[in-house]
C-alpha cells in the first residue's frame, strides 16, 4: 500500500520534508568542513578513490562491484571517515565484509523490505532537519515503547544499520556526520536483560573500528537508574574517544539544548520542531524506495569457497 506522505526521495513528517541528499553539489560549508577536517581536496579525492578501487581490484578475496554507479560515494564514505587514508579505509570494509560472516543475524542482509517490524514499532527515526553543524539527527528511542517480546534487540540493531547505510551515500553526512539521540524514558530491568558483554563488545567493535559514519555525538536523555546497569555492559568495551561523545542529559532539556540548537530538535526533547516521532511505516516505505541498492551492496563482501571453486 502507498504511503501519502512518501513521495519520490523525501517524505513528509509535520511540517518539514525528510529528502536523500544523494547530490554531490556542495555547499561552501560542506567543502571547507571537509577540508578543514578531513583534508579533503578534489584531487585528494579522486586519488584515493582510485587507490581504493584499485586495492579492492587486486584483492581476490573481496566481492565488490566496482562498476556500479554508486560504487565512488559508497568508497567515499569509508575514506571521509578515514580522512582519505587509504588503507585505513580498505581495513574498514574488511571488518565489515568479516563481521557479515561472523555475525550474520546482525550484518547480513540488510535490506528494507525485511525490516518492516522495528519501523512499526516507532523505535527509530531519521529527523528531516540537520542540525546546526550540518549533522544528520538519529533518534532511538529503548524506554517503554520498545516492547522485546515484539521486536527484537537484533531487529533494533539490523534497522539502525539500515539507516547508517542510506545516511551513508549522502555526501553532506559523510562530512558532517551524525547525533544520535537515544530516549530511555521507562527504561526497565525487562530492557536491560536484553543486552549482554558479548552483544556489547560486538556491537561496540563495529561502532569504533567499522561504522561507515562520523559519530559525533550519543545524547542519553530520559534515563533512570537501569541505565547506570546497562552501561556498565558496555563501558569495558569503549574506547576513550567515544565515552567522550557520549553526554548525560536526563531530564534536563537545556542540557541538550546547548549541543543542538532547539530549532532542530522535536518538541518532545524541548525543541521547535513540529515532527512526530512516530511516524515509522512513513520512514519504512521510504527506505523500500531503494531496496535495490541495498540488495546490491548487501551481497559486498568476502568471496566464499563456492565462487574459489568455480574458477
Amino acid at each position: 500500500m502507498e504511503d501519502p506522505n512518501c513521495l519520490e526521495d523525501a517524505i513528509k513528517m509535520g511540517d518539514y520534508y525528510l529528502k536523500f541528499e544523494k547530490d554531490d553539489n556542495l555547499e561552501s560549508f560542506y567543502k571547507q568542513k571537509a577540508a578543514e577536517e578531513l583534508r579533503e581536496t578534489p584531487e585528494v579525492k579522486k586519488n584515493a578513490i582510485e587507490e581504493l578501487k584499485r586495492l579492492l581490484a587486486e584483492d581476490s578475496s573481496i566481492d565488490v562491484q566496482l562498476d556500479d554507479e554508486h560504487i565512488d560515494s559508497y568508497l567515499c564514505a569509508y575514506l571521509r571517515i578515514c580522512k582519505f587514508h587509504v588503507r585505513s579505509s580498505l581495513e574498514k570494509i574488511k571488518y565489515l565484509f568479516h563481521c557479515r560472516i561472523k555475525y550474520p543475524n546482525y550484518f547480513a542482509d540488510i535490506i528494507p523490505i525485511n525490516e518492516k517490524n522495528v519501523f512499526q514499532n516507532n523505535l527509530l527515526t531519521i529527523s528531516p532537519q540537520r542540525d546546526q553543524h550540518g549533522r544528520r539527527v538519529l533518534i532511538l528511542q529503548l524506554g517503554s515503547k520498545w516492547k522485546p517480546n515484539q521486536c527484537s534487540l537484533v531487529e533494533i540493531i539490523r534497522g539502525i544499520m539500515l539507516l547508517i547505510e542510506g545516511a551513508m551515500l549522502e555526501p553532506r553526512t559523510q562530512i558532517s556526520g551524525a547525533v544520535l539521540i537515544v530516549d530511555l524514558e521507562g527504561m526497565s530491568y525487562q530492557h536491560v536483560l536484553q543486552f549482554s558483554p558479548n552483544f556489547a563488545k560486538m556491537l561496540l567493535d563495529w561502532i569504533q573500528d567499522s561504522m561507515p559514519l562520523r559519530l559525533k555525538a550519543v545524547h542519553i536523555v530520559k534515563q533512570s537508574r537501569m541505565f547506570n546497569v546497562a552501561f556498565a555492559i558496555f563501558k569495558p568495551f569503549m574506547k576513550e574517544k567515544l565515552r567522550k561523545r557520549i553526554h548525560l542529559h536526563g531530564n534536563n532539556q537545556t542540557s541538550l539544548q546547548n549541543h543542538i540548537d532547539p530549532k532542530y530538535l522535536p518538541v518532545q526533547f524541548g525543541g521547535m520542531m513540529n515532527v512526530s516521532t512516530d511516524e515509522g511505516l512513513t520512514q519504512w516505505n521510504f527506505f523500500c524506495q531503494y531496496n535495490e541498492r541495498y540488495i546490491k551492496t548487501s551481497k559486498y563482501g568476502f568471496k566464499s569457497k563456492k565462487d574459489d571453486s568455480k574458477k
